[in-house]
């Protein structure tokens, strides 16, 4: 029997441990029924390949882009008729990212030795989220594959476009910022150099604003290695707080609190669990598979409150609302359950969801481009103005 590696919390305890499952919903099962709620989970080191949590995957695996391009491609030739290794066999022959040809070579080996397609996947953790084995797993088990790789392959788009529309949405304040940081770096090494002996002459005749800059640039010119060291080290210090256990849980708590972020959660969790209640995976282990493929740790721990409750009898609609997500998504799984149509309405909601967040975001970048123009123009108009007050008190001295 396997041991596996867990991180778990109780009450506002965070543990870690070991213990002997025969496989990861096993273990789930019993952590939950000593009352703690699992937040990482992964086999422990000499037992080979195991299926982690979406927190714990491998890095340096394929991007999302490559693997929604994977699985749109898989979808298309096992929709038009081709067996999935012979399908496998003609992806495999394509161009494509060397991490992803390594995974889906891999997939191909292991289908050809006797393996499922979602049992070869699990072994790439690398490469492939519990959330899409899960659903290939179930496609699989009810032999309707080719529309369960459709429906994935949607989802896996919606879920990348939206991240996209975040990351697009970010370019032209970074560029702003840079380019500013540019031009003060360039009137900080080249320019005002040419004036410091001008100004030393000047005396007292220079304005204290004008000479407060000039100090604040030879620092700057002496030290200059200082403020990126400070960042650096900065970034490293927090990096490794946020690995911890203890620290990410807090910081992924403060983010659920920004409306953003928590809407854009909500939609992934919504559209992921709603694709896999719609290809039939039972409703405990769509949200533990959820749980798992989450990538915000206070989320997962309301999830796994979630599947406890929903072990423990309770209606998802009730037991949702818990999660502290928008009403309408209570509202509208209650629906569902209601109707039998529980899939098509947690995808409802995922969509008002990314509608709303998209509103949000249009709404934030139309007041921070602004805001960040004037403050920017403010800075360097700052130093300028300082140079230019300099400059003329210099002409203005009696000769």
């Amino acid at each position: 029997m396997p041991t596996w590696r867990y991180t778990a919390t109780i009450g506002a305890r965070t543990v870690q441990g070991q213990m002997n499952a025969p496989d990861r919903e096993a273990l789930v099962d019993r952590l939950l029924g000593q009352g703690a709620s699992p937040l990482h989970i992964d086999l422990a080191a000499g037992e080979g390949s195991g299926v982690p949590d979406a927190m714990t995957r491998q890095r340096g695996g394929p991007s999302e882009a490559a693997v929604a391009a994977f699985i749109a491609e898989l979808a298309d030739l096992t929709g038009a008729g081709v067996m999935v290794e012979k399908a496998l066999g003609v992806i495999a022959g394509q161009p494509r990212p060397p991490a992803m040809k390594a995974a889906v070579d891999a997939v191909l080996a292991d289908l050809r030795a006797g393996f499922s397609l979602a049992s070869a996947m699990e072994r790439r953790t690398g490469a492939f989220t519990p959330a899409v084995t899960g659903v290939i797993r179930a496609g699989e088990s009810s032999g309707a594959l080719p529309e369960v790789l459709e429906r994935l392959a949607t989802t896996l788009e919606r879920s990348r476009g939206l991240k996209e529309t975040v990351r697009s949405a970010l370019i032209y304040p970074a560029v702003l910022v840079a380019l500013v940081v540019a031009c003060l770096g360039l009137m900080v090494f080249v320019v005002l150099p040419q004036f410091e002996g001008l100004f030393e002459d000047a005396g007292d005749a220079v304005p204290a604003a004008s000479r407060m800059v000039m100090d604040a640039a030879a620092w700057l010119r002496a030290w200059w290695w200082l403020p990126p060291l400070v960042l650096v080290l900065g970034i490293a210090a927090l990096t490794a707080a946020l690995r911890s256990p203890a620290g990410g849980l807090a910081l992924d708590r403060r983010l659920l609190r920004i409306p953003l972020i928590a809407q854009l959660e909500a939609a992934h969790l919504c559209r992921l669990l709603g694709t896999l209640i719609e290809n039939g995976v039972p409703l405990a282990r769509a949200v533990d598979i959820t749980r798992a493929a989450t990538g915000n740790r206070a989320l997962g721990h309301r999830l796994s409150e979630l599947l406890k409750a929903i072990k423990g009898g309770r209606r998802l609609a009730v037991a949702i609302s818990d999660l502290g997500l928008p009403p309408v998504v209570g509202h509208l799984v209650s629906v569902g359950e209601e109707t039998g149509r529980l899939g098509p309405m947690l995808h409802k909601a995922a969509a008002m969801l990314e509608s709303s967040a998209n509103r949000s975001l249009a709404r934030a970048m139309s007041l921070l481009v602004p805001l960040l123009t004037i403050v920017l123009g403010m800075i360097v108009a700052g130093v300028m103005g300082a140079v230019l007050s300099a400059l003329l008190s210099v002409y203005d001295m009696p000769m």
